[in-house]
C-alpha cells in the first residue's frame, strides 16, 4: 500500500492502475497487488470539495517470483542398456506444470508423477534431462538438468557345439546369444567357426552388427572364443579271403579294400622265414601275394595309417603255411626178363633226399642216380613171384614225406642159340651139331642138353 501524506479534507481519494495485467489497485485504499512482472504506474487523484483536483503518479515494479526447483538425489544416472527404469524426486514451490526436454530421446525418456521423476533408459549413449518451470506471469522460469548415461550391455553366449567326426561336409560353431533383449538384431560376427577337414580349431567373436548391436559390447565376454574338434573319421577295412592257407610252392592272393583317403599300407607282425608277403598297393586297396617258406602259422598284420581326414586301421590275417604235396611219378608195374639191365626215369618235385629199395635184394640189383633221377635194375633171378621196388623221398622243410611202389616181376630168360653147322660129308666119324648159347648172361653157367645132335 503506498503511502499518501496530504492536507486537508479531501471530498474523495481515488487510485487507478495503468497496467492491469501487470499490477492490480484497490482504488480506494491503493493496495497494489502484483499480476506480472514488469513496469506500470500507478495514479492516486484527490479531489477537493471546491472541484479541485490534485493527481500524484507512482511507478510500480512488480518484481518476478523465482521458484524453488531441486532435483533430489540421485541426481544423475548410470544404466546398462536394458535396464529397468529408475526414479528421483524433486522439490518445486512454483506455480504451473514443469517441463521436461531431452536432448537425445534415443537414449532416454522421461516423465513426471507426482514429485516424482521416472527416467527409462533407452539406447546406448549420454542425455541430459532438463527440467523447467513453466515461463507464467510472475514466476520466472528456472531449469535443473539430470545427466543420464546408458552404457552397452555385456553379450552373454553360449557356443553351438564343440565336437564334430569328419565325413567331407562343412562343420560349423556358433555363439548363441543369451541375453539379448526381445525384438532386437544382433548378429555375432565369428572367425574360424567353419571348417571342413579334421583338426583342432579356434573360433572367435571378433565383432558384433546389426540395428541394435550398439548396445551390446564383447569386450570382457569371457567366452570370446570357443575351442572345437573335428575328429578323424574312422576308416572300414575288408579284407578277402581274412584267413588264409597257403602250401610250399602253390602263392595264394588276399585283397583288401578301405574308406577314406588313399595312403601306403604296410604289412607287419609276420617271420618272414615262415611265409612271404609282397605287398602291392592300390588306390584305396591293394594285394598280398602269400608265399610259404616253411610250414607254420603265422599272423599278418595290414596297417592302414592315419591321413588328413581318417584315422589308422589294423587287421589281422591268420595263415597257415603247410607242406606241399607232392608225387613221385613213375611207372608201377615191370616184367623184366631175367638178367637183362632196365634203366627207369620217375619224376619228382619236391627238395627232400630220395631213397630207393628193393623188398627182396636176391631177386633185383638196383643202382639209384638221385640227381637225375634215374634207376638202374638188373635183375638177378627169375621167379613167378612180384617184388617191389619202393622211391621214397623224405619229409622237408617244405613238402611231405611221399613214395610210390613199382611192382616188379623177373621172368626166366628166352636163351637164343645159333647152332654150329648143319650139312657135314660122311667120313666114318662121328658127326655132332651143337647148340651155340647166344644171350646168356655172363658169368653164368648153362648147358644146353640137346637130343639128335
Amino acid at each position: 500500500i503506498p503511502t499518501l501524506t496530504y492536507s486537508g479534507e479531501p471530498e474523495s481519494i481515488t487510485w487507478e492502475i495503468a497496467h492491469s495485467n501487470i499490477a492490480s489497485i484497490d482504488e480506494k485504499t491503493g493496495e497494489i497487488t502484483g499480476v506480472a512482472s514488469g513496469e506500470t504506474t500507478a495514479k492516486v487523484t484527490l479531489k477537493d470539495y471546491d472541484g479541485t483536483v490534485t493527481e500524484r503518479e507512482i511507478k510500480v515494479i512488480v518484481k518476478a517470483i523465482v521458484p524453488i526447483l531441486e532435483i533430489n538425489e540421485p541426481k544423475e544416472f548410470t544404466f546398462v542398456y536394458g535396464d529397468e527404469a529408475s526414479e528421483t524426486t524433486y522439490t518445486y514451490d512454483g506455480s504451473g506444470k514443469l517441463d521436461i526436454l531431452i536432448d537425445d530421446e534415443n537414449v532416454v525418456a522421461a516423465e513426471i508423477e507426482g514429485n516424482k521423476i521416472i527416467v527409462t533408459p533407452g539406447n546406448v549413449g549420454t542425455a541430459i534431462i532438463t527440467v523447467k518451470t513453466p515461463e507464467i506471469p510472475g514466476y520466472v522460469s528456472v531449469s535443473r538438468t539430470i545427466n543420464v548415461t546408458v552404457l552397452p550391455k555385456e553379450l552373454k553366449v553360449s557356443w553351438s557345439g564343440d565336437t564334430f567326426t569328419y565325413d567331407g561336409t562343412e562343420k560349423k560353431v556358433e555363439a548363441i546369444k543369451q541375453n539379448i533383449e526381445e525384438g532386437d538384431i544382433v548378429n555375432v560376427i565369428h572367425s574360424g567357426e567353419k571348417q571342413t577337414n579334421a583338426g583342432n580349431y579356434t573360433a572367435t567373436i571378433i565383432g558384433l552388427d546389426g540395428p541394435d548391436s550398439k548396445n551390446y559390447t564383447i569386450e570382457n565376454l569371457e567366452n570370446v572364443s570357443h575351442n572345437w574338434v573335428i575328429n578323424k573319421a574312422n576308416r572300414e577295412l575288408t579284407i578277402i579271403p581274412d584267413s588264409l592257407a597257403v602250401a610250399y610252392g602253390t602263392p595264394e592272393k588276399i585283397t583288401f579294400t578301405y574308406t577314406g583317403e588313399d595312403v601306403e599300407t604296410n604289412l607287419s607282425g609276420y617271420d618272414n622265414s615262415v611265409i612271404k608277403a609282397t605287398l602291392t598297393d592300390g588306390n584305396c586297396s591293394g594285394e598280398i601275394l602269400v608265399e610259404s617258406i616253411i610250414a607254420g602259422e603265422e599272423i599278418i598284420t595290414v596297417t592302414v595309417p592315419d591321413s588328413k581326414n581318417y584315422n589308422s586301421i589294423t587287421k589281422d590275417i591268420k595263415v597257415i603255411s603247410s607242406l606241399a604235396t607232392t608225387e613221385i611219378v613213375v611207372d608201377s608195374e615191370l616184367i623184366l626178363d631175367y638178367k637183362v639191365i632196365k634203366e627207369i626215369t620217375y619224376t619228382y618235385g619236391g627238395n627232400g633226399n630220395v631213397s630207393v629199395s628193393v623188398a627182396d635184394p636176391s631177386i633185383l640189383e638196383i643202382e639209384h642216380n638221385s640227381g637225375e633221377k634215374k634207376i638202374k635194375i638188373n635183375p638177378i633171378k627169375a621167379t613167378q613171384e612180384w617184388t617191389t621196388i619202393t622211391i621214397k623221398a623224405e619229409k622237408t622243410d617244405n613238402y611231405f614225406e611221399t613214395e610210390a611202389t613199382i611192382n616188379v616181376k623177373v621172368n626166366k630168360r628166352l636163351l637164343e642159340v645159333k647152332w654150329s653147322g648143319d650139312v657135314f660129308t660122311y667120313d666114318g666119324k662121328e658127326k655132332k651139331v651143337e647148340a651155340i648159347k647166344q644171350n646168356s648172361a655172363l658169368g653164368d653157367i648153362v648147358n644146353v642138353i640137346h637130343s639128335g645132335d
